[in-house]
């Protein structure tokens, strides 16, 4: 489990990778296990999740 600086760190950082491929960030979700980044691309909403092991899910 992450903590404190390290969970704000991880979280600028999913965002700002998001935003390489989103045109816009809604809402960022942190879960038990992972950090989940929901945005749009034109009328499209796209959720990325990572989890702590680096696995990445798109949906």
């Amino acid at each position: 489990m992450m903590t404190g600086n390290r969970i704000k760190e991880k979280i600028a950082e999913i965002e700002a990778t998001a935003l390489g491929s989103l045109d816009y960030l809604t809402e960022t979700i942190l879960g038990a296990d992972f950090i989940e980044v929901l945005g749009g691309i034109g009328n499209d909403t796209v959720a990325y999740r990572v989890y702590e092991d680096g696995r990445i899910h798109a949906r």
